[in-house]
């Protein structure tokens, strides 16, 4: 299966600019839970997991009693809990649902903190092109011919 998407225009805190970036549309549910949460996920080859905020994870009814690790990005360090959440992307002619283990950023509710998805368990189920000039990103699941 292979997925197109253009590049849609990103909110960002308002310092920094909005900006057309890598982001798919994406449906997340929680692993026993069938409440979805639409959004735009911002596919990031420099996180190493992927990661959603805790009031993401509330919504979708996530295990978030895991032991509290740090993690550190752009944005600076936070508290985060492992935990998991099923991804589901599709367009009109086809869908892909997987399960990606995800840091639970825990604390204040951050309007400007994007779903993010990582290379564990993300960039390793497809083949992922990002075309800069055309702006657009083309997901293909490894291991499918389409």
């Amino acid at each position: 299966m292979r997925f197109i998407f253009k590049y849609p225009t990103i909110k960002r805190p308002s310092f920094l600019g909005d900006l057309k970036a890598p982001a798919i549309p994406v449906v997340l549910l929680g692993r026993e839970s069938n409440k979805p949460f639409f959004t735009t996920a911002l596919v990031d080859s420099g996180a190493d997991f992927s990661a959603i905020h805790q009031s993401v994870a509330e919504i979708l009814g996530l295990d978030l009693s895991g032991e509290k690790e740090e993690v550190r990005g752009i944005g600076g360090r936070a508290a985060a809990v492992k935990s998991k959440a099923r991804i589901v992307i599709s367009n009109k002619q086809m869908k892909t649902e997987l399960l990606v283990e995800v840091r639970v950023v825990l604390g204040e509710p951050a309007d400007d903190f994007p779903v993010l998805l990582g290379r564990k368990g993300f960039f390793e189920k497809f083949e992922i092109t990002i075309n800069e000039k055309e702006k657009k990103i083309m997901l293909k699941e490894i291991g499918r011919t389409a």
